[in-house]
């Protein structure tokens, strides 16, 4: 089945709809963190961004503006792991009716990304490492984890790798032409205060 392409918005601009995080303004992780400079780095670039963010309770989704950023809000009763399932459920849900391009990090919901690989819409994967293999997860978590792994691999359209070695890990698993590694980046920190430091009884530049 072929990917459809980029749409673009009523004015003209190329849509791309951000899920798998908790949303922006980045307020929760790493994750969230890269959507909310992804999402400003393409706006600043003619992009029209959604980002589907999660909130805890019971209602209505909201849809809102940050910064330029289309914000679609989608409350669940639940934390935890069944919350992060029923929200990336109703993400999935309220984007494929749009039919735009997603971004999606992260793979432990990717079963629910079949929904745009069925309607042919182009979802790019970044793939979070080997996030199976971490004992912490436990046998269950670690099972669904390798399972949802293996399905992102087939649905992406494009699989993005932080690391090389995390390329090279997909490679068995995908086709080769999927892939792309993209490795993180930081702000560079120009000034910082040296009084934490000092705290401590230490002397900045000191060896």
């Amino acid at each position: 089945m072929s990917a459809s392409p980029v749409h673009p918005s009523r004015d003209g601009r190329p849509t791309v709809r951000i899920l798998g995080t908790h949303g922006v303004p980045a307020a929760y992780g790493g994750f969230e963190t890269a959507a909310e400079n992804v999402a400003r780095h393409l706006v600043a670039h003619g992009w029209r961004v959604v980002v589907y963010c999660q909130a805890r309770g019971r209602g209505p989704v909201v849809q809102d503006e940050w910064q330029g950023i289309e914000l679609v809000t989608i409350p669940v009763p639940r934390d935890g792991w069944l919350g992060t399932s029923a929200f990336d459920w109703r993400s999935i849900r309220h984007a494929v009716r749009h039919r735009d391009l997603t971004l999606t990090f992260g793979y432990n919901t990717a079963v629910f990304n079949i929904s745009q690989r069925r309607r042919g819409l182009r979802n790019v994967i970044n793939m979070d490492g080997i996030e199976w293999s971490r004992a912490r997860w436990g046998f269950m978590k670690q099972a669904i984890l390798y399972v949802n792994e293996r399905i992102a691999c087939w649905v992406g359209d494009r699989l993005i790798a932080d690391h090389p070695e995390i390329e090279r890990h997909l490679e068995r698993k995908a086709t080769r032409s999927k892939l792309v590694t993209i490795t993180y980046g930081a702000d560079q920190v120009v000034t910082a205060s040296a009084e934490p430091v000092r705290r401590r009884g230490l002397e900045p530049g000191s060896t």
